[in-house]
């Protein structure tokens, strides 16, 4: 409220309220956002749009959708998803990397003398360890937090299981 963000009588919206705008360049979150509702809140998310004009101010998507019942599997998914299966798919066309790889290799001084951008998917390979935790309050300690520890991107990786 005192950065004028929010003022009593207004819907609270937390992406307005607390981000600033996208590092580096447009889409570097919010599409990554637009990925993530469509896998696992996909009835929900069938009308969001991956284009916005600005991330903060246009307001493209809700803080939260109703969610079909997420499970371990759905999880590893999200985090594995380099845009499969649609126009912004890292396999295909300019922006795939060799043979048809997601992994787009940055070619250093270039990437700042040409104009524009490539897309910042969930999977990246620039990750060195992704995890999903698992937190089931009911079941005894020694089995009631998992992490699922994957030691490499996630999108090439293997989740192995550790109790918490």
């Amino acid at each position: 409220q005192r950065n004028g963000r929010w003022h009593p009588g207004e819907p609270f919206d937390f992406t307005r309220i607390f981000a600033g705008p996208e590092p580096g360049r447009k889409y570097y979150s919010g599409r990554r956002m637009w990925a993530a509702f469509g896998r696992l809140a996909p009835a929900a998310a069938k009308d969001l749009s991956p284009d916005y004009v600005n991330y903060v101010t246009s307001v493209p998507y809700p803080a939260t959708l109703p969610s079909k019942q997420v499970n371990l599997t759905d999880m590893m998914e999200t985090m594995r998803n380099y845009y499969q299966d649609t126009k912004f798919d890292m396999r295909h066309g300019m922006a795939a990397g060799p043979f048809g790889t997601p992994d787009r290799v940055f070619a250093g001084k270039g990437n700042k003398e040409v104009a524009g951008s490539w897309e910042r998917t969930i999977a990246t390979q620039k990750s060195i360890l992704s995890y999903v935790l698992v937190a089931r309050p009911l079941l005894p300690s020694p089995v009631g937090g998992v992490e699922w520890l994957g030691m490499h991107a996630a999108h090439t990786t293997l989740y192995v299981p550790f109790p918490l």
